[in-house]
């Protein structure tokens, strides 16, 4: 079962409780007014009002405490798989390709992206939520298709670069502006990224073109968007 899948099983499972609850007190107020005079009736009448206007606000609140838990889970995820492939990515393009402009691109890489998925980690960590901590088949089947370019690697590899790399800025452009993420210094963080997102993706567009990495620009990043990711729910707390 997927994290999504039980995220909405668990939404669902507590909609069933306060449709149960709602059900058993309508009955009872029903049972209760059997036994009532018209001024206690009317009273009742009010009462059950009051009883409905709770579950009513119960399930609205619930609705939006799963919405607000599959933003943050949605992003951390997507982040974290995006991160992983660029890693493998590099990685690989170290052990296949000669050129040793993707050589050093590769290597920023590893370097900068592992930064960016330990402190998504330590984030997940914080909040008990569950990350995958390999590539999924879809990010996995890239890597191999990649691996198989022999003839046209590095052509290959740097166009995968510009694609990844224009979705990571978008998904993190997305996540800063994300409400539903309630967490405003989770959101202040992912925008802190985009700058060096950018930087490599304009590297990866220079390298594809034929230039080299001094033509991507140096790494626009907001220094005062700098929030201290918790490392544990205790510190937290």
């Amino acid at each position: 079962m997927t994290l999504r899948n039980e995220h909405t099983l668990a939404m669902f499972s507590s909609l069933r409780f306060i449709l149960i609850f709602g059900s058993f007190a309508n009955g009872m107020i029903i049972k209760v007014f059997k036994k009532k005079s018209e001024d206690e009736f009317l009273n009742d009448i009010k009462m059950k009002k009051y009883l409905v206007g709770i579950v009513m606000v119960l399930g609205i609140l619930t609705i939006m405490a799963f919405k607000q838990i599959d933003a943050t889970l949605d992003f951390v995820n997507k982040a974290s798989m995006a991160n992983r492939f660029e890693i493998a990515a590099a990685n690989q393009a170290l052990t296949i390709s000669s050129n040793e402009g993707i050589k050093k691109f590769a290597q920023q890489m590893i370097d900068e992206h592992q930064t960016i998925l330990d402190e998504l980690a330590a984030y997940a960590k914080s909040k008990d939520l569950m990350v995958m901590d390999n590539l999924d088949d879809k990010h996995q089947g890239k890597l191999d298709s990649l691996k198989n370019e022999t003839d046209n690697y590095d052509q290959r590899f740097k166009q995968a670069m510009v694609k990844s790399h224009e979705k990571a800025v978008k998904l993190f452009t997305d996540a800063s502006n994300d409400k539903a993420i309630t967490d405003s210094t989770f959101r202040e963080w992912a925008g802190s990224k985009i700058g060096l997102l950018n930087d490599h993706l304009e590297k990866a567009k220079a390298l594809s073109n034929g230039g080299s990495l001094k033509d991507g620009p140096k790494p626009v990043i907001n220094d005062t968007l700098k929030p201290k990711l918790k490392k544990t729910k205790e510190s937290n707390d």
